[in-house]
């Protein structure tokens, strides 16, 4: 596991998610990212470390809650994503975050929200946690 980047942030759990997603101005936002689907059992207004982690190997999705487990973070939640986002607009252009954290089941299959970026835009999107991750997947974590 390596850390390639590291920010503190604080983080509104009160702040809704759809206004994080406008604030976000995000060139695309798939349809089920949104309030409802999405939500927090956060509270308050907290100071988080936010980093992103790649493992450099081909994981299952509880493999890679467990080893950020086992290093002392969790998966971010979308809102932290979106925070990370609003600090380091342009992270996403270098490739997808993932943030674990979150999740929505939807069609049979669980998904969680991401950032990409294609041609310069910005992206939020959704990602299926079923099948296995790539070596060069980036997650985005808070330190516990």
């Amino acid at each position: 596991m390596r850390v390639l980047y590291s920010v503190s942030a604080i983080i509104d759990y009160g702040r809704g998610i759809d206004e994080a997603i406008r604030a976000g101005c995000y060139d695309w936002v798939a349809e089920g990212i949104n309030a409802r689907h999405f939500s927090t059992n956060q509270s308050g207004r907290r100071n988080v470390t936010i980093g992103v982690i790649v493992f450099g190997e081909v994981l299952t999705t509880g493999e890679v809650l467990e080893s950020l487990s086992r290093h002392g973070y969790r998966p971010a939640e979308l809102l932290e994503l979106l925070a990370l986002s609003e600090e380091k607009p342009r992270l996403q252009l270098e490739a997808p975050l993932i943030a674990l954290g979150s999740s929505w089941a939807n069609w049979g299959l669980i998904f969680a929200p991401y950032l990409g970026g294609e041609r310069g835009g910005r992206r939020l999107l959704l990602h299926s946690t079923m099948d296995d991750w790539a070596d060069s997947t980036r997650f985005v974590a808070v330190r516990k």
